[in-house]
């Protein structure tokens, strides 16, 4: 998926060849995903009309309707218009006119009015360029019925271009100027994501050309988990009296007496204690 992210990153800023190559290199790496090559063939139909290579861009629009048909998958009118215009850059109007029928008769089973503007734009300009200026007015009206020229995508720039040259042939010139600036503004929209987009691309790129490539960061270290202290005996309450042992009895001390020793010679006194 990251070549398709640069293709797309590159549409964005219409580096339109740079777009294609990696859209090209995404396309002969995924095989097998239907879903995926069907996008991705009609992404590639979509940017080589722009690149003047028509029958290329027939012949990827041709492989995703066949897969789209096979799948059933609903994104058919958009396919459809994309052949029409890879038609209409060949003149052949009669195959870009039935392919945009069968797109609007989709279209009004399953509505869808971004789908639906394109396809009217496209038809605008395969009539603008058989010269039914009439047909091609109505149908670029309708294509921007309820738009807000000022808001539109780089998507319609190519709807704007229509828009100018029908109007501008028709003689109504402030439509004709209208369309005009806006294509200008689109284009310096996108000259100005070209350059916003760069590092993004210079990274999408880089990752794609490295991708075991890895920055080592140092990750921080949770602190360790405090010790557990497993709790100790309770203090006694402060207003607790002291406990002491039982005290032992007091030891009995001898009692002495002072006697006199019944002697002859001068008296002598000693001691008798009595336990």
């Amino acid at each position: 998926m990251a070549l398709q992210m640069i293709a797309s990153l590159y549409t964005q800023a219409n580096d339109l060849v740079s777009a294609e190559k990696y859209y090209k290199q995404a396309a002969d790496l995924y095989v097998g995903d239907a879903r995926l090559e069907m996008i991705l063939l009609n992404n590639r139909g979509n940017v080589l009309p722009k690149l003047d290579q028509p029958r290329r861009a027939e012949a990827e629009s041709r492989k995703a309707l066949a897969l789209a048909r096979k799948e059933k998958y609903a994104n058919l009118p958009q396919m459809l218009t994309h052949l029409a215009r890879a038609r209409i850059d060949q003149r052949e109007f009669k195959g870009a006119d039935a392919a945009i029928a069968e797109a609007m008769q989709i279209l009004r089973g399953d509505p869808s009015p971004r789908a639906e503007a394109a396809a009217l734009a496209v038809g605008a300009e395969s009539a603008r360029l058989q010269g039914d200026l009439a047909r091609a007015s109505r149908l670029i009206e309708r294509s921007f019925a309820g738009v807000d020229l000022a808001e539109t995508s780089f998507a319609l720039r190519d709807a704007h271009i229509t828009a100018y040259h029908v109007f501008r042939a028709l003689g109504r010139n402030g439509l004709a100027l209208a369309h005009l600036e806006r294509v200008r503004t689109l284009g310096d929209d996108a000259a100005a994501l070209a350059t916003s987009a760069s590092p993004a691309l210079m990274a999408a790129r880089f990752a794609y050309a490295h991708p075991d490539l890895r920055l080592a960061h140092p990750q921080p270290q949770a602190p360790p988990p405090p010790p557990i202290r497993t709790p100790g005996p309770a203090p006694p309450p402060a207003s607790a009296a002291p406990q002491h042992s039982p005290a032992s009895p007091p030891r009995r001390l001898p009692i002495c007496h002072l006697r006199l020793h019944p002697t002859p010679y001068p008296p002598r006194s000693y001691r008798q204690c009595d336990s």
